[in-house]
């Protein structure tokens, strides 16, 4: 059974996150680089240095969902907003991000089954509200596409192939290593 449920402090601290003025067409996949689950995670967002706090509070390095290991989801921002999670600038404005808990901190370890689980049965639910959505992506293959390097191994030991093969009803083709479009 999914385990979903939001978490209001971080959008009520720092930001909801932006409005929306495109639509969104990417789903970005990140990995935590050292955070299971949300909860700890969430307590360390919650208590910065004054540096980090000032970025959530633009909307930046912040994300909409996570997927704790044991494939619980917390939604941590309203995906109908948007925020800076994909070092993309403005460009996330038509993306959607997802914390994949890790951890490993160069996001080494594999990713558990639940995981995947979790994370087709929230594309599935996010396609049904975005129907511009055309691609699942890695936060690396997002810096690559905007000409910025990727230095960050995001999401890191990913199994871009079992993704793509518990996605195939949406008639996935994989377009590169990490980007997955969605011929709907």
């Amino acid at each position: 059974m999914l385990s979903y449920h939001k978490d209001l402090q971080i959008r009520q601290k720092y930001t909801p996150g932006h409005v929306r003025t495109k639509p969104v067409k990417h789903i970005v996949i990140h990995g935590t680089g050292g955070a299971s689950n949300a909860r700890p995670l969430i307590k360390w967002m919650l208590n910065p240095g004054q540096a980090q706090a000032n970025r959530y509070k633009r909307g930046v390095a912040l994300f909409h969902y996570m997927i704790d290991r044991d494939g619980s989801i917390t939604e941590l921002i309203d995906p109908s907003r948007w925020v800076y999670h994909a070092s993309i600038g403005r460009m996330d404005g038509g993306t959607i991000g997802i914390e994949l808990g890790n951890p490993s901190k160069t996001n080494g370890e594999p990713y558990t089954d639940p995981q995947y689980v979790a994370l087709v049965n929230l594309i599935e639910f996010l396609l049904a509200d975005y129907r511009d959505i055309d691609s699942v992506i890695s936060h690396r293959y997002a810096k690559e596409v905007m000409g910025k390097s990727g230095t960050k191994n995001c999401p890191g030991n990913f199994d871009w192939e079992l993704l793509s093969n518990m996605l195939k009803k949406f008639g996935v083709t994989r377009k590169a290593h990490d980007c997955l479009q969605l011929n709907l």
